[in-house]
């Protein structure tokens, strides 16, 4: 498995219910200087597996922001991993990044 952006993720996980026309404005919308600066501003969640990002997901006040997992690893609790420490992260009033190790 290799690292691909955001935006191929956003655009393989929503395929079947949007078409690409519709998800360009938000795919466009997350462009790396973007995503950096989004990154400085809210809590981001990263789960990590033998040294590739699998998932990610991003907390601004008490909202979930953003949530991605990675098209060939969905459905293999990640995304539920990222929502439990999301909840953990808030109750604790943390405001950086965390990493999170997948076995």
């Amino acid at each position: 498995m290799k690292n691909i952006p955001a935006t191929f993720t956003m655009a393989a996980s929503n395929a079947k219910d949007y078409s690409i026309e519709r998800l360009r404005p938000l795919i466009d919308y997350f462009s790396q200087s973007k995503i950096e600066l989004l990154n400085r501003e809210r809590l981001c969640l990263v789960a990590e597996q033998a040294g590739h990002i699998v998932g990610t997901a991003a907390i601004e006040g008490q909202q979930v922001c953003t949530f991605f997992v990675h098209p060939d690893r969905q459905h293999e609790g990640i995304g539920t991993a990222l929502l439990a420490l999301e909840d953990a992260a808030r109750a604790l009033g943390l405001h950086r990044r965390m990493m999170l190790a997948m076995q």
